[in-house]
């Protein structure tokens, strides 16, 4: 138990300190390729069938824009044709030195670092990974973590908003490994529980731990792939029988078209990518059965019909609800939270009339991570707005979400920072545009020549 114990450790560090190094799972966008049933090798190619290649794999290093590139059990390298049409060995030797250059380098995560090129995503990452369009990452706040996601440099919105529905904000567990598919994202947390997010609709699934040591887990070919690791493999197959028969869970999906935009990397602050603008339609009230039918106020953990009816409104106008479950649990209270900001009512840990009824009326507001804000509020968003901040080393004072005295001065100071000038009348520090809150939240919040200034 106890070698089990530090393989795992060496695992997790390998995963953490060398980015995507190591990978029983790997898709750019157009084909997938895994390690499943006895590790052999699968390719799912561009035209939507999956090939085989019956050989004990230990790892798959790279794909290219013609190849995927694999190790074998017995450390022979291996290239595939991506369309499927045949492979052949390489003659190089497998040693760690052309491991290491025949491993995709997409991105870099190092003692919490993220990067890619010359690109900083987040300096608290816990896990990541990329299906060369995207980069997902969840970010490491003091007792929380946060899924993130933003397009990879030379991506454009039409490269991804079509194949990738907006995660950003979500509430997870603590992570061990990430892996993405082009089918799902999926999460493999300490406790050995397994979340799935699919890439098609974002629809979100939980799988109970298996019993095992879980290293990793992936969802390809509609099947879910739990691996642990050995002393001379790094991916080993768990048992499948039951995994390997369940089918990822689909929901409807959400009647906004995600659009990504660049999202900020400071934790604990969950702020979600801006969702293209719904169609809004006027919804009428929920009604049903359930353990959340007793009048006003909801609170936090009720459940049923009702409850999974605010989820599936909040969802639609673009806040980041999490799971539509019927559950009134955090991420859901996170949603509420920011909606309440958004129609100007104060934040309860709870649901009020009054925020139902604007939820469900024709005029309910969209969500905006860029709303503006002003001296005097209170909120999440506001929140938001001193963790940011004070992510970049100034001083917004006390965490405590109230755009006050001390959070006008660091608003002022940014806004000095970035060459903000205010408009004629306006007080600095005293209103925080949406044009200053994306650069706030944008990997990159100030410029680099001011950076050594700060630290």
């Amino acid at each position: 138990m106890k070698r089990g114990m530090i393989l795992f450790l060496l695992l997790l560090a390998l995963l953490t300190t060398a980015g995507a190094c190591a990978d029983p799972a790997r898709t750019d966008g157009t084909v997938t390729a895994w390690i499943g049933e006895n590790n052999a090798f699968f390719l799912k190619c561009e035209d939507g069938i999956t090939r085989t290649m019956p050989m004990s794999m230990k790892d798959i290093l790279q794909i290219t824009e013609t190849e995927v590139t694999v190790l074998s059990e017995t450390n022979q390298l291996i290239s595939v044709k991506k369309d499927g049409s045949g492979y052949a060995f390489l003659n190089e030797e497998a040693t760690e030195e052309k491991i290491a250059e025949l491993t995709d380098r997409t991105f870099l995560l190092e003692n919490g670092k993220l990067t890619c090129g010359e690109t900083v995503y987040s300096e608290r990452a816990a896990a990541a990974a990329s299906d060369g369009n995207m980069l997902y990452w969840i970010n490491r706040g003091e007792s929380t973590f946060v899924l993130m996601q933003k397009e990879l440099p030379g991506k454009t919105a039409e490269d991804t908003a079509s194949s990738a529905p907006s995660l950003t904000g979500i509430s997870v567990p603590e992570p061990v490994y990430l892996n993405v598919t082009d089918e799902a994202l999926t999460l493999t947390a300490a406790d050995r529980t397994v979340m799935t997010w699919s890439l098609k609709d974002a629809a979100a699934e939980t799988f109970a731990p298996s019993g095992m040591e879980t290293t990793a887990a992936v969802l390809a070919g509609g099947r879910l792939y739990r691996y642990v690791s050995t002393e001379t493999m790094p991916w080993v197959l768990e048992d499948i029988r039951n995994d390997a028969m369940q089918l990822a869970t689909v929901t409807p999906a959400p009647t906004a078209t995600p659009s990504p935009t660049p999202v900020p990397t400071a934790t604990p602050r969950p702020t979600p990518v801006p969702t293209a603008t719904p169609r809004i339609t006027a919804t009428p009230r929920p009604s049903g059965g359930g353990d959340d039918e007793d009048g006003f106020p909801i609170y936090k953990w009720a459940r049923g019909t009702r409850v999974r009816s605010i989820q599936r409104r909040l969802q639609n106008l673009g806040y980041p609800v999490g799971y539509v479950d019927g559950t009134y649990g955090e991420q859901t209270q996170l949603a509420v939270e920011l909606f309440y900001d958004a129609v100007h009512l104060r934040e309860h840990q709870y649901i009020s009339e009054r925020m139902y009824e604007k939820l469900f009326a024709r005029s309910a507001p969209p969500y905006d991570p860029y709303m503006p804000l002003q001296k005097g509020d209170r909120g999440r968003s506001v929140l938001f707005l001193q963790t940011a901040l004070q992510e970049i080393g100034l001083d917004p004072g006390k965490l405590d979400g109230i755009y006050g005295k001390k959070t006008v001065q660091a608003v002022a100071e940014y806004q000095r920072l970035i060459g903000y000038i205010p408009v004629p009348g306006e007080v600095p520090g005293e209103y925080a545009a949406s044009e200053l809150l994306e650069k706030l939240y944008d990997p990159d919040p100030i410029p680099t020549a001011t950076l050594t200034d700060l630290r």
